[in-house]
């Protein structure tokens, strides 16, 4: 959770941590369309 916290504080808005096996597969595509990898450190600006 604190993770979660980290990001919401950092962004200023809910975020949401799952794993894509996790996501249901009726909503998979549309999730996915809006997700941010953070796996990745150039997708995260300063």
């Amino acid at each position: 959770m604190g993770l979660k916290f980290y990001l919401e504080d950092l962004f200023k808005r809910p975020v949401d941590l799952v794993t894509k096996k996790s996501i249901k597969p009726i909503i998979r595509e549309h999730i996915l369309n809006e997700l941010i990898d953070v796996q990745k450190p150039e997708t995260i600006s300063q």
